[in-house]
């Protein structure tokens, strides 16, 4: 599914995705192995310039607008960016890669290691698989998997990110 390439394109696509993010929020604690994805927050926050999120957020009408020209070359996304922005320097091949020797080991399957120093909300967010998949399909990108976990005898799950 391509991306935006109008202004009533942007607007439809602005209510999708404000409509999985607000499912995203409500979804806290999930069930053990549940999916998770990471995305940096600096190709959110380029993202969201391109979708016109603050004026749309704000009520701004189709018809009021401050779009120029050249918003959907200039202001495009591009491809989520999670690499080279959260993922450490991988020289050695250090990263896990599968064998697809096993079930659940495909070939293809990649867990990159995140860098320490990155923080939730200031460097990444966590989004569950509706959202990932709508931001996926349209700008497609780089995958960083992650799955829901309990640790010790608490009640709630989350994820864990940063893999020691």
């Amino acid at each position: 599914m391509p991306s935006a390439q109008s202004v009533s394109d942007l607007f439809k696509e602005y209510k999708e995705f404000k409509l999985l993010q607000k499912k995203d929020e409500m979804l806290t604690s999930q069930p053990v192995g549940a999916q998770a994805y990471v995305i940096c927050r600096k190709w959110l926050e380029r993202y969201q310039r391109f979708l016109l999120y603050e004026q749309f957020e704000a009520g701004t009408s189709e018809a009021n607008l401050k779009v120029k020209p050249e918003h959907f070359t200039k202001y495009h996304p591009g491809q989520i960016n999670n690499l080279d922005t959260l993922c450490e320097d991988d020289p050695n091949h250090d990263n896990l890669f599968g064998t697809d020797s096993q079930e659940g080991l495909a070939a293809n399957y990649v867990d990159m290691y995140v860098e320490n120093q990155r923080s939730p909300q200031m460097d990444f967010v966590v989004v569950h698989t509706d959202l990932w998949q709508f931001l996926f399909k349209r700008y497609g990108g780089d995958e960083i998997l992650r799955y829901y976990i309990r640790k010790g005898n608490n009640y709630y799950t989350s994820v864990e990110v940063k893999m020691f």
